[in-house]
């Protein structure tokens, strides 16, 4: 009976961190799933690491159907309706310095083919690709 309760408090406590983790940022992941039908998006926000020193960091992962190493425009025109659309749905997206889009492709059978995008949102919308 001790196991069953504890199995319970640990996925209760699982879900409920996982909740408030990801409730700030669930209308805008149901924007892009509803803009990309299949993108799968998974958005995120905060620090990578806990020092003053790291940018506050909106992250998103979405599946895209081409390949965003070589469609680079396609990648380009994706990261700008996301960011438009970021902000309509993030209350404080200016609390964040920078948007990092991660675009992939599954590959049946291989690595996923995977871009990194970055914008500046301090002021300048630079545009940054690695």
């Amino acid at each position: 009976m001790g196991m069953f309760a504890f199995g319970f408090v640990a996925t209760a406590v699982l879900w409920l961190y996982w909740e408030l983790h990801t409730r700030p940022f669930r209308p805008l992941q149901d924007a892009i799933a509803a803009r990309f039908v299949d993108s799968n998006p998974r958005v995120q926000g905060g620090q990578r690491k806990m020092h003053k020193q790291t940018p506050r960091l909106l992250e998103i992962v979405m599946r895209v159907p081409f390949d965003p190493k070589r469609d680079i425009a396609a990648a380009q025109q994706t990261v700008d309706v996301v960011l438009g659309l970021a902000r309509r749905h993030v209350a404080d997206l200016e609390a964040y310095e920078r948007l990092e889009v991660h675009l992939f492709q599954p590959v049946p059978e291989s690595d996923p083919r995977i871009e990194l995008v970055t914008r500046e949102l301090n002021g300048s919308l630079g545009d940054r690709s690695r």
